[in-house]
């Protein structure tokens, strides 16, 4: 069992009987990686080019550069930046423009399905999987989860967004993804500040 680094991975495919396509999640504890995008592929995938959704999506998730250095109070000098934001080379929520945050937060909502089919189900260009095999590490117990049964969950939910992460619940309250920058690895190419999905058993 493993999970790809930067998007959906087709595991299991039965050809003798349903044809059905299964993808495979290992953790240990209640959650796992379940995609891992650059900005300017989803950028350009979502064609949000020159969009205030697309500003919030740059400035939330950093900067990456070839000179692998912090530039955000460069690209910010209007900006009271804190040493943390400093650090991540990025912009956190409260120091977004209100109306570049609600532009994210309106766009993601209204495209929650669309989001759901990239992250769990194909990824950008990928082969549609129909179940996730939940596997919980150290051990044999799996849980089969088929996606009509996620997409059930997320048709209701909504997606909110804190300081410094935005998580997804469903109508009942139950957190199923959260999404943050990926803060870790060699500062500060694309991967460091890259959009980090995780899905909630």
């Amino acid at each position: 069992f493993g999970n790809t680094p930067y998007g959906v991975c087709l595991d299991v495919y039965d050809k003798e009987g349903s044809k059905r396509k299964y993808s495979c999640k290992s953790m240990s504890k209640n959650h796992t990686q379940v995609g891992l995008y650059s900005t300017a592929k989803w950028i350009k995938h979502f064609k949000l080019q020159n969009t205030l959704c697309g500003q919030f999506l740059t400035q939330f998730f950093g900067y990456p550069n070839e000179e692998l250095k912090s530039i955000v109070k460069q690209k910010h000098p209007e900006l009271k930046l804190s040493d943390k934001e400093i650090h991540q080379n990025r912009v956190y929520k409260d120091n977004i423009d209100t109306k570049v945050s609600a532009s994210f937060l309106r766009w993601i909502n209204t495209n929650k399905m669309e989001v759901f089919e990239v992250i769990v189900a194909r990824g950008f260009e990928g082969e549609t999987v129909n179940s996730l095999i939940w596997h919980t590490k150290g051990s044999e117990r799996i849980t089969v989860i088929p996606l009509d049964t996620l997409r059930a969950k997320v048709k209701t939910g909504k997606w909110t967004l804190n300081n410094t992460t935005a998580e997804f619940r469903t109508k009942d309250g139950e957190k199923l993804f959260h999404l943050q920058m990926k803060g870790s690895g060699k500062k500060y190419n694309s991967g460091y500040h890259g959009m980090m999905f995780h899905i909630y058993r």
